[in-house]
């Protein structure tokens, strides 16, 4: 029996965001830790792992996200938000406990496929919490805000995990997520308010009705599958390639490390410090593009210019000159903020109810992205060098430009 939602639109944002984005930063610090340090190699001789697993470990998740996307999204039609959101925050824990005794593959695997499934329901789960307190005049400020906040969040990650693993080693490092994902699902069940009032019961459907239903599954799976792949162009690009490989990117021009303040700092801290500010940068960006897009109207035109923006920039980051390579990280950043904010508030605004279901199959394309992106650039590196690799990912955004005139 599926159910119709009616969305609470009393909720304020801060009501929403902080509890939502707080929890998102806890549940996510174990995935961040594993994206800054795995591919070094004293880390690597700590989990047991080979370099070449670092790839399938990395995109494992976001493989197995492939399959969980669309059931979750579909559950999100069914049930309360707070009854998925926090079994997803204690899956965070499983995950993390995995990653901790982990001394060889096969319990990363394990800790990879439950994360998978964990934030399949965390992210669309905040997503479509956040279209339920949205209207039609405020949807991109409101998916702005949901960028910003959880970046914010995502910002003190990456900044932690290099030091913890630094300061603590791996494993140790890992137990500490243990304890910061144990504190999400403690706030969330305290603080995190339910979006969605009522449900209204829709069993006494006639045959023509659900005729049509199921042709606007066909339509919402192709519209949607249309406009997730901006979404996988920038996850395949950004949260991919250029996360899972970031730690090399940086060892080009600095080394082992670099002194700070007359302190030498190690590699891995700075890769964390960079991603912070990266990732900061980004944050910023997305509530002004959905600000803007709310008042012009149009979304995909906007969106069209930060694809051909973010093209421009992997050119520079595959330059050998260190202030134009910084100069394309730091403008790459204002278009991944942009990019997914506009992604999802254009879904917003095309499937309305059933929203649940597009983000699923939305997020699916940006899993799917994710998930070749380290497989693949790790595998190319070794055979074409880092700079050739990322100045080709610019045609991944034309392509994604290509797709979307098609809506």
């Amino acid at each position: 029996m599926k159910f119709s939602s009616e969305s609470n639109h009393k909720i304020t944002s801060t009501q929403l965001f902080i509890p939502l984005s707080l929890g998102l930063a806890l549940g996510t610090l174990g995935d961040t830790i594993l994206y800054v340090a795995l591919p070094q190699e004293k880390i690597l001789l700590q989990t047991g792992l080979t370099t070449g697993a670092v790839g399938l470990i990395l995109g494992l998740n976001r493989l197995a996200r492939l399959l969980t996307n669309h059931p979750v999204g579909t559950l999100y039609c069914y049930l309360p938000r707070r009854k998925i959101m926090i079994p997803a925050a204690f899956l965070g824990v499983i995950a993390s406990v995995c990653y901790a005794l982990s001394t060889n593959i096969t319990l990363m695997i394990a800790g990879r496929i439950i994360w998978g499934l964990a934030w399949s329901g965390l992210w669309i789960g905040a997503t479509t919490m956040t279209l339920d307190i949205s209207t039609d005049e405020n949807r991109g400020k409101m998916s702005g805000i949901l960028a910003f906040t959880t970046t914010i969040g995502l910002t003190i990650c990456s900044l932690t995990a290099g030091v913890l693993c630094d300061w603590l080693g791996f494993h140790l490092a890992m137990w500490f997520t243990v304890f910061a994902c144990s504190l999400n699902v403690i706030v969330w069940l305290f603080f995190l308010p339910e979006t969605i009032t009522s449900f209204r019961s829709k069993k006494n459907q006639s045959l023509l009705p659900q005729t049509q239903s199921a042709m606007n599954t066909r339509s919402l799976f192709k519209i949607s599958g249309f406009i997730g792949i901006p979404l996988f162009a920038q996850n395949f690009v950004y949260n991919g390639v250029i996360v899972s490989t970031t730690v090399l990117w940086l060892e080009r021009f600095l080394g082992d490390g670099a002194k700070l303040f007359h302190t030498f700092v190690p590699i891995v801290t700075l890769a964390g410090i960079y991603s912070a500010f990266r990732i900061l940068i980004g944050a910023t960006s997305g509530p002004i593009a959905g600000a803007f897009t709310d008042r012009t109207g149009n979304r995909k035109t906007a969106l069209v210019i930060m694809l051909i923006f973010g093209a421009c920039t992997t050119f520079l980051l595959g330059l050998s000159i260190p202030i134009l390579a910084f100069t394309g990280a730091i403008l790459g950043s204002i278009a991944t903020g942009a990019i997914s904010t506009l992604v999802y508030a254009w879904a917003g605004d095309r499937f309305q109810s059933e929203s649940a279901r597009a983000i699923g199959m939305i997020n699916s394309m940006g899993d799917l992205g994710s998930a070749l992106g380290p497989i693949i650039a790790l595998n190319l590196i070794p055979l074409f060098g880092l700079p050739k690799v990322y100045s080709s990912l610019g045609l991944i955004f034309i392509a994604a430009i290509l797709s979307i005139l098609k809506v």
